[in-house]
């Protein structure tokens, strides 16, 4: 009997330390990849996406572009946004405790480049493997 007991207020005190906090304070929805068709004039199109992975996975991040955040949101494990930005030297980071990582893209008028956010990593990557690997992440939308 105590043993049963034990086990139900291991389960409530899991339930309350693992799913209640996910379930607040988030300030997005998901939606299935969609690729972009139309770059606006003047502009480079930026996809910044994280490939869902269990190492690392609770770690969300604020990306940004020199002084301006890329987004409202962060970005969360298996999750993606994408950012229109002018033609240009753009320096990406983020940072998580204490570490900072940085990405320098120089982006070209109508060209879409691929960021990969791996744990605390930035990689450019080939367009053929960011179009494979991003298609297996959701699109991070504001609510």
């Amino acid at each position: 009997m105590k043993n049963l007991v034990a086990v139900v207020i291991f389960a409530i005190l899991a339930l309350i330390v693992f799913a209640l906090p996910s379930c607040k304070g988030k300030k997005y929805v998901t939606g299935k990849y969609v690729q972009v068709t139309e770059i606006p004039d003047g502009k480079a199109l930026v996809y910044i996406y994280r490939p869902s992975r269990f190492l690392g996975g609770g770690n969300h991040y604020t990306i940004n572009d020199g002084n301006d955040k890329v987004s409202r949101i962060h970005l969360y494990n298996g999750g993606y946004f994408e950012y229109f930005t002018d033609p240009g030297k753009h320096n990406f980071w983020l940072e998580l405790s204490g570490k900072r990582e940085d990405i320098i893209v120089n982006c070209e008028e109508g060209e879409t480049y691929f960021v990969k956010v791996n744990v605390v990593e930035f990689f450019l990557v080939p367009n053929e493997i960011g179009q494979m690997e991003i298609r297996k992440c959701n699109k991070l939308l504001i609510e």
